[in-house]
């Protein structure tokens, strides 16, 4: 496989960015090379208080030739850089006619900071295999920190000729249009809310709710990037964090107080069925409410929502795609993008395509 070795973050002013490699060039300046711009963004860049995106600032990816049966031939390049917010990024790149490329792509709060709760590795492991790992470690990672709110992408660049190629996404096989990468959460949002009136209750009642917490079954810490396949299955706990402060943190809540955001590593095949316990407390006394059959899936915001407190009919859990804006709170079933299921006693039952 003929090795191409110019790969430039030739910046646009958009970025700040990592000076380019000279020993990247590889020294092939005679031969024909297919100059390529690519725009990076994030989806659902916005002004609410949760789920915005705009924490995500570093962006860490890889470039790879690929052989004749798509597989990693060699990595071209790796790289940083930080991301400019509610904006498109630009990476340049220079690539050889008649190849393949892979690129990899994960964007988040942390960058190479060792602190992250996101390890990622994208190299070639000591058995000559290329690596592209996220982990997920859940005792880094806080109840409704939106730190842990991420975004990755993997796509396939068909160098055909001369200024002639194809960008495909890898994870669905659907192809780009005007070079634009817009980034996905590997993960589900989930969402917890009450009534106002029901929190009053709780409130009025003598119990002050500081801190919440939650916990998952049937989630995943890790993932093939380049694939977007996760690991096996388990049980993930997020740490007690103070409760949220405010009380339309989303408009789509209406009349709800927020009390918990959170970010769980899922599948994409499908929704999947799982039970969730919240837990809260007022400093020295707990209370938990478990949810059983919530449906969860990669990219997808499912919201738990109603008299969580004081009244065990009523509430409703909801699923909708791609973190749409428009949520069905008051439960009327309008909503066209999402399914909706109510049960008693938090016993959720869930259509799973």
């Amino acid at each position: 496989m003929k090795k191409n070795l110019f790969f430039g973050l030739c910046a646009a002013s958009m970025l700040l960015m990592t000076s380019c490699d000279k020993e990247a060039f590889g020294g092939r300046f005679g031969e024909q090379e297919t100059n390529v711009t690519l725009s990076v963004s994030l989806p659902e860049l916005q002004t609410r208080a949760y789920g915005t995106g705009v924490n995500a600032k570093y962006l860490q990816y890889a470039v790879y030739s690929l052989d004749a049966q798509d597989a990693i031939n060699e990595q071209i390049e790796k790289n940083s850089l930080v991301l400019t917010q509610l904006a498109k990024n630009e990476l340049s790149i220079k690539l050889v006619p008649n190849t393949k490329y892979a690129i990899v792509l994960w964007a988040d709060a942390y960058g190479a900071d060792a602190t992250s709760p996101f390890p990622v590795t994208m190299k070639k492991n000591d058995n000559g295999e290329f690596v592209n790992t996220l982990a997920v470690d859940a005792t880094k990672i806080k109840t409704s920190d939106d730190n842990a709110d991420a975004f990755f992408g993997s796509y396939e660049i068909n160098v055909t000729g001369a200024n002639q190629y194809t960008i495909t996404d890898a994870l669905n096989n659907t192809e780009i249009s005007n070079n634009d990468l817009k980034l996905k959460r590997p993960f589900a949002q989930l969402n917890i809310a009450s009534t106002i009136s029901d929190y009053n209750t709780l409130v009025n009642s003598g119990f002050d709710l500081k801190k919440t917490k939650i916990s998952v079954k049937k989630a995943y810490s890790s993932m093939n990037l380049l694939t977007g396949a996760v690991g096996d299955d388990q049980e993930i706990t997020y740490a007690y964090s103070d409760a949220l402060a405010a009380v339309n943190q989303d408009p789509a809540y209406n009349a709800h107080k927020l009390l918990s955001v959170n970010y769980i590593l899922m599948s994409d095949s499908k929704q999947t069925a799982t039970e969730v316990v919240f837990t809260y407390s007022n400093g020295t006394t707990e209370g938990y409410k478990s949810y059983y059959n919530v449906p969860l899936r990669r990219n997808w915001r499912t919201n738990i929502y109603g008299d969580l407190f004081t009244n065990k009919v009523g509430i409703t859990v909801s699923i909708a795609p791609s973190f749409a804006d428009q949520i069905d709170a008051n439960g009327d079933g309008k909503a066209d993008t999402e399914n909706q299921y109510s049960g008693n006693n938090g016993n959720f039952s869930a259509y799973l395509p």
